[in-house]
């Protein structure tokens, strides 16, 4: 096979969950790969670590360390860095199965065109082999993230593992937002979306993920994300609302939307004149009352 992989993981102070990172890339039977890691501004160990992985040259190993910006600034320069034709995330608290390169790169192999931009696999739960939600169709060949989700009954808690065609994510950047450090992942998944691609499938969990990390589904965790990444939600929101994706996330993201610039002080009938799609702004009126009994008041920092 000639599919050749750059392992992409923007990292922040984690140096105490690398090595485990580091041992199962060592231990992948596909060898046509690099690691890309990319140190989001670590005050631990993560250089002297990974510099001693570099002397020992067990495998190619790419190091940039950055000042701290955030996630998606860290993806960017990881994206930008990575020299291989697939391109796949492993965050740097995670692990793969030693045949997980080798089952993406025969997938690509056998199916690559120019309308894939890659790959969705199944994740597990680090130390055991149990999934979450329920499998992929396994009928289908490709879809978008959004499709399996909200049109082909895809659970919710469903965790999938993502590879990227990388001369196609390097086209679509993570919006940068002064003074901000969160942007949705899934950000980039919509964007190609709208952009016209689907993801091969591959209905098998060959990625083990952390599931007690810290994460932004708790209502004041919600909340306090909107506050201090409110430029970042209101891009990622108004994305959503295109016509490519599922009514459900539409209207679901119209009213997070349209909450989003009531907080910024841009009243309802501004909202509305200035939509292109004021069906779907009326049709999500009553999801945006839920948000406000929900979430009242966002507390903006003053310019």
């Amino acid at each position: 096979m000639n599919t050749t992989i750059s392992i992409i993981t923007p990292t922040y102070n984690r140096a105490y969950t690398l090595t485990r990172c580091y041992e199962s890339i060592k231990s992948q039977t596909y060898r046509k790969f690099e690691w890309v890691i990319t140190d989001d501004g670590s005050t631990d160990n993560t250089r002297e670590l990974v510099g001693n992985w570099i002397q020992d040259n067990d495998i190619k190993i790419k190091y940039i360390y950055q000042k701290n910006s955030g996630l998606g600034k860290a993806l960017n320069t990881c994206i930008e860095n990575a020299e291989m034709e697939l391109c796949t995330k492993l965050d740097s608290d995670d692990y793969l199965n030693e045949d997980a390169l080798e089952k993406i790169a025969i997938l690509w192999e056998e199916n690559k065109s120019d309308g894939f931009c890659g790959i969705l696999a199944r994740r597990y739960i680090a130390g055991s082999k149990e999934l979450s939600g329920n499998k992929l169709n396994t009928k289908l060949k490709s879809a978008t993230m959004d499709a399996l989700y909200n049109k082909y009954g895809l659970a919710k808690e469903t965790e999938l593992y993502v590879s990227y065609a990388t001369k196609i994510v390097q086209k679509y950047p993570y919006p940068i937002i002064q003074g901000e450090k969160r942007i949705p992942t899934s950000w980039l998944y919509s964007k190609l979306a709208i952009e016209g691609y689907e993801f091969l499938i591959l209905d098998e969990a060959i990625y083990a993920w952390d599931k007690q990390k810290d994460g932004i589904t708790s209502n004041m965790n919600q909340k306090n994300n909107m506050i201090n990444n409110f430029t970042s939600c209101v891009i990622y929101y108004k994305q959503l609302t295109h016509p490519v994706f599922t009514i459900k996330t539409r209207l679901k993201s119209m009213a997070f939307y349209t909450y989003l610039l009531l907080n910024d002080k841009k009243g309802v009938i501004n909202i509305f004149k200035s939509t292109e799609y004021r069906v779907l702004f009326l049709s999500s009126l009553p999801l945006l009352l839920y948000l406000y009994n929900k979430f009242g008041l966002l507390k903006l920092s003053a310019e």
